[in-house]
């Protein structure tokens, strides 16, 4: 449920421990340290944005009825989409 999330907020919790210095104030091989501190803090980051975030905005598209349409046949071509035919 927050893979999405990990994905988002991983590289800008990787820079931002890199430039605190995580690495001098947590002992241990730096990619390590590294490796570890982004796990842990962006699987926080990404928990709270699902909860905070992602799930209110699912909630508000069943209250508002919105539904996604798939193709009848799973492919549309360039030309139709482009005409406004499917």
């Amino acid at each position: 449920m927050i893979s999405y999330g990990l994905f988002l907020w991983h590289i800008a919790v990787l820079v931002t421990l890199d430039e605190k210095g995580a690495t001098e104030w947590i002992p241990g091989p730096p990619f390590v340290v590294l490796t570890i501190a982004t796990l842990i803090v962006a699987t926080a980051c990404a928990t709270v944005s699902y909860y905070l975030v992602e799930r209110p905005c699912l909630r508000l598209k069943y209250w508002l009825g919105v539904r996604a349409r798939a193709p009848a046949c799973g492919l549309v071509s360039p030309s139709a989409t482009l005409s406004g035919r499917r």
